[in-house]
């Protein structure tokens, strides 16, 4: 209790910065999905805290939009963040989208998002049109 009270008996400034910064800490903790953006970051995927913030605020699932992007690096697939964004914002669904388009190149088809996404977002199962190929659905 003395550290938190000098010898007059009110509390040292220091004590309120220390737990105010650990609240701090503790709410940066809530509000940023940690997980994920450290398994981006060891991926080399490229998203910023900023974005991942942002993705919070329009209610996008920002664990999906990463795994996603991690997905998509290593199947060799260059897709966007933005891309991800508007394809769930459509009512898409990216892990589909991202696992067919992976799964279509190492088939040795060439798809590109957009088409993958707006056939998705129609109903298509891309990962099912693309194994059993089915592939002029997308088209």
């Amino acid at each position: 209790m003395d550290v938190i009270l000098n010898s007059t008996n009110q509390i040292n400034p220091v004590s309120i910065i220390i737990i105010a910064g650990f609240i701090i800490f503790l709410l940066l903790i809530y509000v940023i999905p940690t997980g994920p953006w450290f398994s981006a970051i060891v991926t080399g995927v490229d998203i910023n805290i900023g974005e991942i913030l942002l993705l919070r605020w329009r209610k996008i699932p920002a664990e999906n939009v990463i795994n996603g992007l991690i997905i998509a690096k290593k199947g060799g697939i260059t897709v966007t963040s933005k891309q991800l964004q508007a394809l769930y914002l459509g009512g898409g669904d990216i892990e589909n989208v991202v696992h067919g388009l992976v799964a279509a190149k190492h088939l040795g088809y060439d798809i590109p998002f957009d088409k993958a996404a707006k056939a998705n977002i129609k109903g298509l199962d891309i990962i099912k049109a693309v194994t059993g190929k089915a592939l002029d659905e997308i088209n």
